[in-house]
């Protein structure tokens, strides 16, 4: 059974956060562990943003990346309250680089 394309973006308006990184490790999973056919596209635009189905935000523990974060999903949860049909279905934020967290508890 043929499966239907799934648009997901790992997105962030901060720069250095991971999203390359994770990008790669995603689509190598779903290629070489899955079988699945994969394209990465690097795109910033926000109307290329909100035409995904989900969106992946990486956020670190860095006050200035976490407002930047936090208010870039805000601004992209805005737009699916508001824009009823939208295809974007879903956004989710995961923490990444946490070693960083670590390291305070070890001092």
């Amino acid at each position: 059974m043929e499966s239907q394309t799934k648009f997901v973006a790992i997105s962030n308006q901060k720069g250095g956060i991971g999203k390359s990184a994770f990008t790669v490790l995603l689509a190598s999973y779903f290629h070489y562990l899955k079988g699945k056919n994969v394209l990465v596209v690097a795109k910033g635009i926000f109307k290329s943003i909100i035409n995904m189905d989900y969106i992946f935000t990486p956020i670190m523990p860095d006050r200035m990346a976490m407002q930047s974060s936090m208010s870039f999903v805000a601004t992209v949860q805005n737009y699916i309250n508001l824009t009823p049909g939208a295809p974007l279905k879903e956004i989710h934020v995961f923490w990444n680089r946490v070693n960083i967290i670590y390291y305070g508890y070890e001092k």
